[in-house]
């Protein structure tokens, strides 16, 4: 049976073919039409493992309920000026045909939500991020987001918190910015609170952190 794929990352990255250029976020589903070369390249912003998911969808499916990714994902495509839109949309409906049809929900296939929230935060750290904001984001109910972050064992406050952290201490150690101005580009209210999520999480302080690494 004749197939195409689609890929989705936890990182950023950009295709291209067919002299086209396109770039996408982590958990974006990237579409490679059959029998076609294509380049990707792909990154993650803060050092951690790369993680690729590749999905084989094929046509001739019955319908399934229609999902609220399903529906986004379909948005997305009408909205944009590729060539291949057509085809992008019957790629993206048997992928979510073929997905209930072997009862894999399609959260399941791709990154978690806790995945999903990272690069959020990353990507507006000085953001006065809440929860509704981020279920905005993602088409979720708080209901859903609250139970998706409890089976994961965390909360959003402690998402938050740790990525803001962990870009800190990228800052400090890269960079020769004062700790008070990586604090306010990490989105902490003031230096002495940084200074005390800092040292609880890596148990050294900043100004030491940062002598150390030097």
């Amino acid at each position: 049976m004749k197939r195409n794929h689609i890929v989705s990352t936890n990182g950023h990255g950009a295709i291209s073919y067919h002299k086209h250029l396109a770039f996408f976020k982590p958990g974006e589903l990237i579409f490679i039409p059959k029998h076609l070369a294509v380049n990707i390249y792909v990154f993650c912003i803060d050092g951690r493992p790369l993680q690729i998911y590749l999905h084989k969808i094929s046509g001739n499916k019955e319908s399934t309920p229609i999902s609220v990714d399903f529906i986004k994902a379909i948005d997305e495509v009408s909205r944009s000026s590729i060539s291949t839109k057509s085809m992008v949309i019957q790629a993206i409906t048997a992928y979510f045909d073929q997905s209930h049809h072997h009862d894999t929900p399609y959260h399941a296939q791709s990154l978690s939500v806790v995945e999903k929230i990272q690069p959020l935060i990353r990507d507006e750290l000085q953001r006065k991020w809440s929860t509704s904001e981020i279920c905005a984001q993602l088409y979720i109910s708080s209901a859903s987001l609250y139970r998706a972050l409890k089976a994961e064992n965390t909360s959003f406050t402690e998402i938050l918190t740790n990525e803001r952290l962990n870009a800190a201490k990228i800052l400090l150690k890269k960079t020769h910015k004062s700790i008070d101005q990586i604090s306010y580009e990490c989105g902490f209210q003031s230096q002495s609170y940084f200074a005390k999520k800092f040292k609880a999480k890596f148990h050294i302080s900043p100004t030491a952190f940062r002598k150390k690494n030097l």
